[in-house]
């Protein structure tokens, strides 16, 4: 059985930071967080999901991504049943490569 897999976007209150954390279904079920997420110091900010691919360097491409291609900037976001790009002039391009590069996520974390 395939394993589902899934992120949030959280907020340490204690320390004022906001990271991905990388879940599962089994990680759900066995209550398998890290500490600070059970200690109740954690503010889910939002849930993502992987997009399945990679950029040109390998890293894998989450949904809220900002990936460069050549001059163009553009999110990774989930748009009517597919994964897609979120251009600046409000189109969407279905996110079908991976030579661009991520540089960052509109949560302002880093990986």
């Amino acid at each position: 059985m395939r394993e589902i897999r899934f992120a949030w976007v959280c907020r340490n209150i204690h320390f004022n930071t906001i990271s991905r954390v990388e879940l599962t279904d089994t990680m759900l079920l066995n209550g398998s967080f890290p500490s600070w997420i059970k200690s109740n110091n954690c503010e889910v900010i939002a849930k993502i999901l992987p997009t399945g691919l990679h950029d040109c360097k390998g890293k894998e491409v989450y949904e809220g991504d900002n990936i460069r291609n050549g001059d163009k900037i553009d999110e990774v976001i989930f748009h009517q049943g597919c994964f897609c790009y979120k251009m600046a002039d409000r189109r969407y391009h279905i996110f079908d490569n991976t030579t661009g590069e991520v540089i960052g996520n509109k949560w302002g974390y880093g990986d």
